[in-house]
């Protein structure tokens, strides 16, 4: 055997409990994870393969606070069409829209060595 770790799906609320439980005994909290590790037949890790994120572009020229509302509340509508009932928005600290994503959505993560930038969760 080359290793005993294993990759398993999460197939149900409690394998969902279970990940959850051991990630938070280690001071972490995965988003939305779909797919646990496992070693000795301990949950070492988890991941997710399927996250509903919004990337999106704005010229800041031409767009006014209230067209950047009114685009917000059509993406929320969008996402509850696809029955989504929150979502992640990467947000770079140098976009005009930063501090509003800051002052009014929860911050998921706070990046890594990769880059300096913020993902938010928008619950609907």
């Amino acid at each position: 055997m080359f290793s005993d770790v294993s990759v398993h799906p999460i197939d149900s609320q409690e394998v969902y409990r279970e990940v959850m439980e051991a990630a938070s005994a280690d001071g972490h909290g995965p988003y939305m994870p779909t797919h646990y590790v496992e070693k000795g037949g301990e949950i070492i890790g988890a991941f997710c393969t399927q996250s509903p994120t919004v990337f999106w572009w704005m010229n800041e020229s031409k767009t006014t606070r209230k067209d950047s509302l009114l685009v917000f509340q059509s993406l929320d509508t969008l996402m509850n069409n696809l029955q989504l009932s929150e979502y992640i928005i990467p947000c770079e600290p140098e976009s005009p829209y930063y501090k509003l994503m800051c002052s009014r959505l929860p911050d998921v993560h706070k990046g890594t060595l990769g880059g300096d930038w913020r993902l938010f969760r928008r619950k609907l």
